[in-house]
This record gives C-alpha cells, sequence and structure tokens, in this order.
C-alpha cells in the first residue's frame, strides 16, 4: 500500500505541473502534496469551467438550429406556395397580352378602314359638289336665257329677239335637251324660234306661256338640286363625324392597349424573374435544411462524446485528489520525504524524470489494481484527457 501511494504521488505530480504548463520545484517548506492537490483542484475548475462555456456554445448552436431551421421551413414553404401561383400569374398575363395583341390589330385596322371610308367619301362629295356647282352654273344660265326670251317677246319684240345670240342659245337648248318640255310644245318654240310661222301657227302668246312653264321648271329643277346638294353635304358631314369619332376612339384604345401590353410585357419579364430566383432559393434553402439538420444531429453526438470524455477526466481527477488527501497517502508521503538539507529538494524534476521512475515502481509491483493498470496507460499516453501533453 504504501509503495502504491508513493507510486500514485509521483504520477500526479507531474500530471499536475504539466496541465498548468510549468515545472515544479519542491521546496523544503511547506507540504508539496497539498499544491498538488491545490493544482488538481484547479485543474477540475478548469474543466468543469470549459464544460459550462462549451454547453452554452452548444445550447447556442441548437437553439440556432432550433431557429434557423424554422426560418429555413418557413421560407421552403412560402418559396413552395409562391411558385405555382407566380405561374398562374404568368400564365394569365400571357393570355391578357395576346388578347390586347389581337385587339390592337383589329383596332389598327378599324382606324384604317374609318380613314379609308373618309378618303372615299371625300373623293365622292367632291366630284358630287363640283357636278352641283356645274349643273347650278348651267340652270342658271338656261333660265337666264328663257327669262330674256320671255322679257323680249312680252314686250313685243319677237323679230328683234329670233336674232339675238338669247335666241340661237335657247333653240339649241330646246334641240339638245328633249326633256325640257312636252314634244308638241318643244315643236311650237321651235318653229317660233326658226321664223316658219303660218297663220294657222300659235301665236306669241301661246310661245310666251311654253317658255314660263319651262322656266318653272328650270326654276324647280335649281331648287331640287340645292336641296339634294344640301342633303349630300349634310349627309357627308355626319359620316365625316362619326368616322373621326370612330378614328379617335380607337386612336385612344390603341394608345390604352399599347401602354397595357407594354406593362404586361414588364410585368411577365418582372414574374419570370422572380420565379426563377424562388426557384432556385427554394433548391438552396432545401440543401442547406438538409446540411443543418445534419450538422445539428453531427454536433450533438460530438457534445454528447466531448461530455463523456470531460465527465472521464473530472472523476479521474477526483479520484486522485482524494487518493491524495487520505490520511495515509500523508503520512507515507511524511516519511518518505528527504530532510531539510537534501539536495534533491533544490532541484527542478523534468515529467519525463518522474514519469519514467513511476512506470519502473509500476513494474515492480507484483499485484496490480485497476487503478494501478490505468496509471500506467497514462503514463504510456494511451488515455486521453488524463494529461494536457504527452512527453517523451
Amino acid at each position: 500500500m504504501a509503495k502504491f501511494l508513493c507510486l500514485l504521488l509521483a504520477v500526479s505530480l507531474p500530471v499536475a505541473l504539466e496541465a498548468a504548463g510549468m515545472s515544479m520545484t519542491m521546496e523544503s517548506r511547506g507540504n508539496p502534496i497539498r499544491k498538488v492537490v491545490g493544482l488538481l483542484q484547479n485543474m477540475a475548475k478548469k474543466v468543469e469551467g470549459e464544460g459550462k462555456k462549451e454547453d452554452e456554445l452548444f445550447d447556442k448552436f441548437m437553439c440556432a438550429c432550433k431557429n434557423d431551421g424554422g426560418d429555413l421551413a418557413q421560407s421552403i414553404a412560402d418559396a413552395t406556395t409562391a411558385i405555382p401561383e407566380l405561374e398562374s400569374s404568368i400564365e394569365g398575363s400571357v393570355s391578357k397580352k395576346t388578347q390586347i395583341e389581337s385587339d390592337l390589330k383589329s383596332h389598327k385596322a378599324d382606324r384604317e378602314s374609318a380613314n379609308v371610308a373618309m378618303a372615299e367619301a371625300t373623293s365622292v362629295r367632291n366630284k358630287e359638289e363640283s357636278a352641283f356647282k356645274k349643273e347650278t352654273a348651267e340652270g342658271q344660265a338656261e333660265m337666264a336665257t328663257t327669262s330674256s326670251a320671255i322679257a323680249s317677246l312680252e314686250k313685243g319684240l319677237g323679230g328683234a329677239f329670233l336674232q339675238t345670240n338669247a335666241a340661237a342659245h335657247l333653240q339649241s337648248l330646246l334641240t339638245n335637251q328633249e326633256d325640257l318640255m312636252e314634244d308638241s310644245d318643244r315643236q311650237t318654240v321651235l318653229s317660233f324660234l326658226s321664223g316658219k310661222q303660218s297663220a294657222s301657227s300659235p301665236g306669241t302668246d301661246t310661245v310666251v306661256g311654253i317658255l314660263k312653264t319651262m322656266k318653272d321648271e328650270q326654276t324647280k329643277g335649281l331648287a331640287e338640286a340645292a336641296a339634294a346638294e344640301k342633303g349630300a353635304t349634310a349627309t357627308f358631314g355626319a359620316l365625316m363625324a362619326a368616322k373621326k369619332k370612330e378614328v379617335k376612339a380607337n386612336t385612344r384604345m390603341l394608345e390604352e392597349k399599347l401602354q397595357r401590353n407594354g406593362n404586361l410585357a414588364t410585368s411577365i419579364e418582372t414574374s419570370k424573374n422572380e420565379l426563377e430566383d424562388t426557384k432556385e432559393r427554394l433548391a438552396e434553402d432545401s440543401k442547406m435544411k438538409a446540411t443543418l439538420a445534419k450538422s445539428c444531429a453531427t454536433k450533438g453526438a460530438e457534445h454528447q462524446k466531448s461530455q463523456t470524455i470531460r465527465q472521464d477526466e473530472l472523476v479521474a481527477l477526483a479520484d486522485t485528489i482524494k487518493i491524495l488527501n487520505d490520511d495515509d497517502a500523508l503520512e507515507l508521503f511524511k516519511k518518505t520525504l528527504p530532510s531539510a538539507s537534501a539536495s534533491f529538494l533544490q532541484i527542478k524534476v523534468s515529467a519525463h524524470a518522474v514519469r519514467s521512475r513511476a512506470l519502473r515502481i509500476l513494474h515492480s509491483v507484483h499485484h496490480r489494481s485497476a487503478q494501478a493498470d490505468f496509471i500506467a496507460l497514462a503514463l504510456r499516453g494511451k488515455k486521453v484527457g488524463f494529461e494536457g501533453n504527452q512527453d517523451g
């Protein structure tokens, strides 16, 4: 028992000193075993402190696993919901854009048709107006000839009138336009104008009456032509107003739908980019979630292993301290210490030398306990956690 306690002291002393990062100089005064116990107790506190810090870091990490995992899960859920909505929105916008483009073609065609109709109507109106003016001018000239003939005949200037250009023009008019009067009346007037009247021919009064009737018809024809021109002008005006309104409406619709078409094109491209980004984010988040889950699971196993190793270290330190604090160990240590004048107490003892000596002593023990075997393993560097460094 005494040899084993000496061995335990020889082992624990360099181990404690190495954990503190220093070598120990034994002095003649004071109890060295108390110093060793103090160092071992400090080691135990340090291990416990490191354990608490590691536990805090582990808790923070697991909290991050929980929170970040929840955020990722929410992001994945949002992306999963958003993708079909974006696809549906894009499909609807594309359909609207197609319809608007069809409407644009229709509006352009309608506007072009209205413009063509106005151009054609304007051309017809111009021809009608030109014809009306020509007809009116001719009608007024014919009526003036008729009026002049009537005035001359009523004044008894029949013979003189027959020698005028007005009589020749009236004769030409009646010859070329058979529809001006009845044929019998026309022949009567032509006979009078030609000077071939006989005693039985109608008199001047009859010719004047026929000419007055013709003048009335001419006046009526001019009035009807004026009325027709007025009606044609009104119809043309109404048509032009309607077509201009139609052109204006189609132009407005074109402008509005061109703008809507442009906005839809921009919206579609924006939605397509958003859809692509959402799909990429979903893939990245899914991959990150899987990686995080694996990392969190691995971290838990690593932390459990670290706790086990640390607990073994604390148990080993506690057992060592308990043995060193035993009364028999203290008494034995006092008996085995050299005298105060021994030079050994002034010499620095290296960990390698003490370890080698401890191994030799340990090998000399014929009946070793499990604790002795554990110490032997530690001295050979086989037990991680018993010492901070392995020397030699």
